[in-house]
């Protein structure tokens, strides 16, 4: 792993690499975990962003709110739920609790925020997840910028932005579980998609 890191940080990607994903992809959890555990390797980058998505998270939903109401939020995150429920039913029902118990909270007692606050809020997490997490522990952006895709396609790239970006808690927040031996069922196979993921990466061109 370590060896991995070195030639991951001193190579610049000169080409296109694509992992192979298919619109599967998005409710396939080990594929999920394993690609973003090949994007944060430090635990350093890992706390930033278990600390700081949450946080990112919860100002996009009060934003939603401020705009559009309370119930829509509370729809929003009622749909949140059912998509980790359907990428993994034990954790995504843990997460599912902890996110409806949070909202109902947040958008009862933390309601009038005002706008330069949330988007204050959001610059700073995005900061401390880019800034301190990729660019001093990591000491790479992620992969998206070095030329590096998970599956092909326009419509792929944006759903996958709306998955990292949706989900980033619950991903996080399952990969540290799963990183600590808490997840022994889906291990192996997160193990297995990581290890060929990082063998399409260090099998690129100097």
């Amino acid at each position: 792993m370590a060896d991995y890191m070195v030639k991951r940080k001193l190579k610049a990607v000169t080409k296109d690499i694509n992992f192979g994903y298919e619109f599967s992809h998005f409710l396939n959890f080990p594929q999920q975990l394993a690609s973003r555990w090949e994007d944060h390797q430090t635990i350093g980058n890992c706390l930033c962003h278990i600390l700081a998505a949450p946080v990112q998270g919860a100002a996009g939903l009060a934003l939603i709110h401020l705009y559009a109401g309370y119930y829509t939020a509370l729809v929003c995150s009622l749909i949140l739920s059912a998509w980790c429920i359907a990428n993994d039913r034990k954790y995504g029902t843990i997460y599912s609790v902890y996110s409806i118990s949070t909202t109902l909270l947040q958008l009862t007692f933390l309601s009038q925020i005002d706008l330069d606050t949330l988007l204050c809020t959001i610059a700073l997490t995005v900061f401390i997840q880019l800034g301190i997490g990729h660019g001093l522990f990591e000491r790479r952006l992620p992969n998206e910028t070095e030329g590096i895709h998970k599956g092909d396609g326009k419509l792929f790239a944006a759903v996958d932005i709306a998955n990292e970006v949706i989900l980033a808690t619950f991903h996080f927040y399952s990969l540290a579980m799963v990183r600590l031996g808490y997840r022994p069922d889906i291990y192996p196979e997160v193990r297995q998609e990581l290890n060929r993921i990082q063998n399409l990466l260090a099998d690129q061109d100097p």
